[in-house]
């Protein structure tokens, strides 16, 4: 029996409400600098909350370049192209027409869907009586754009990012809400160990701050309105915690396996050693306030890894803020 494959974790890029690249966003991490503030990129004044992690002062065409690119990328697919271009610059490796089938691509997203402009049409169109009527769509003065009902579907990320960076190998993008970037590269793991890639681009992008993600949320009740004092309002664990702040962003790892990485020079950040993952079908705002999913989870990944609790340094938890989900995390 062949000996499981070792893999090494030997580039990273961000896109974060911290930093527009990794180096920033860790500086700012470390002197604990907040990114939360005012929403600015669109009018939020009329909602209850006004906050949110926000990108800041990120131009797309300056970092990225390529418009007829861009045309096609929605706002958290350009970030997940800037920092997948970072993480490939960082590991001083990317795909090539020799080895472009032995690479893959996992992203978590699919939290996207369409915009308010968009649903604005539909109710022009469609609800002119008070009850919504589907043959509005079928008007032929209804503004349709092809390409805009393309660029929001689950996989045009995945689709963009595949053909741009060249990567023909096996792909996929896992949509599981908060835990989809872990999920990303725990799949990415399973799928090195296999044998079906010698190098893995995965991680995970997306934007909750649009007037559609943040009506849902108020409408849960689940958001902080802290809105005079943003770089506070997110504190899970706080006995005066009062929900969580919507964000966005993208990061991205170069994932190899560790002894082509040690051969070629590489720097290697660390070894991806083990993944678990459950299904804690609770509700859907909250998990089960005995935390038995993440339980499961922690348990599977440390058998994976062959290690044991007393091993671990660092634990990095899922605090929303919420009472429920503070309980279980």
């Amino acid at each position: 029996m062949n000996p499981r494959r070792r893999i090494a974790i030997t580039g990273i890029g961000m896109v974060t409400p911290a930093g527009n690249d990794a180096p920033t966003t860790w500086a700012n991490l470390q002197a604990g600098r907040s990114g939360l503030g005012t929403i600015r990129h669109f009018d939020a004044s009329s909602f209850p909350v006004r906050i949110g992690a926000e990108i800041k002062d990120f131009d797309a065409e300056a970092v990225i370049g390529q418009p007829k690119l861009l045309k096609f990328a929605t706002r958290s697919v350009r970030f997940a192209l800037a920092a997948a271009e970072e993480a490939f610059r960082d590991a001083g490796i990317r795909p090539e027409a020799a080895t472009s089938q032995r690479w893959g691509f996992c992203a978590g997203a699919g939290m996207m869907g369409q915009d308010f402009g968009e649903l604005q049409e539909v109710h022009r169109f469609c609800d002119r009586d008070g009850e919504f009527n589907p043959d509005g769509l079928l008007r032929p003065d209804f503004p349709t754009d092809p390409v805009e009902f393309c660029r929001n579907q689950t996989n045009a990320g995945l689709a963009l990012l595949t053909r741009h960076f060249g990567i023909n190998g096996y792909a996929t993008a896992v949509h599981t809400a908060c835990a989809s970037g872990g999920q990303a590269l725990g799949t990415a793991l399973k799928v090195m160990r296999r044998g079906q890639t010698d190098f893995m681009l995965a991680g995970g992008y997306d934007s909750m701050l649009n007037p559609i993600g943040l009506s849902a949320f108020c409408l849960l009740g689940a958001l902080s309105t802290d809105n005079d004092h943003p770089e506070r309002a997110s504190r899970p664990f706080d006995a005066t915690r009062n929900g969580f702040v919507l964000g966005e962003g993208a990061g991205f790892l170069v994932l190899e396996e560790w002894n082509s990485a040690r051969k070629r020079g590489a720097h290697i950040y660390a070894e991806l050693a083990g993944d678990g993952n459950s299904l804690s079908s609770y509700r859907i705002t909250d998990s089960h306030p005995s935390g038995d999913g993440p339980i499961q989870s922690m348990h599977q990944a440390l058998s994976d890894a062959g290690w044991t609790p007393d091993g671990i340094a660092y634990v990095n938890a899922h605090g929303t803020c919420t009472l429920m989900n503070d309980r279980s995390a």
